[in-house]
């Protein structure tokens, strides 16, 4: 590992995940954007042993509104996910996660080992004319 990452433990035990949310007739607002970056950035900051697929260097921003969670209430996270594998296992790297409430960002850290920091975002439709 590199000494500069933070990261969650190799045989990490957590709570029982997933959260569940009560969908009690709220809507769940999701965005997924995902795009083609430089392989050598992600390199940068994709901590070892994680592997990326050099011929597919992709990132996905996701914002999700989560409007009812168990435990955690209504809240919104957004952020970065890279995918990776680890000896041919496949899954998501969290390379930066903001969220808007101090419950799921301390449950993020705390026991589930996710990095995140406290931010609103904010989406501004804008015009490039």
């Amino acid at each position: 590992m590199r000494m500069t990452c933070a990261s969650a433990p190799l045989r990490c035990r957590s709570p029982a995940r997933p959260i569940r949310h009560a969908l009690t007739g709220l809507w769940i607002a999701s965005t997924c954007i995902t795009y083609r970056t430089d392989p050598a950035r992600l390199r940068a900051v994709v901590p070892e042993p994680l592997e990326l697929d050099d011929r597919n260097p992709l990132v996905k921003y996701e914002s999700i509104r989560m409007p009812d969670s168990n435990g955690f209430g209504d809240y919104t996270e957004s952020g970065q996910v890279i995918p990776v594998s680890f000896r041919g296992r496949k899954g998501g790297y969290s390379h930066c996660m903001f969220l808007n409430d101090e419950g799921p960002i301390a449950g993020g850290r705390e026991l589930w080992a996710s990095r995140r920091s406290s931010a609103s975002r904010r989406y501004e439709p804008r015009s490039t004319h």
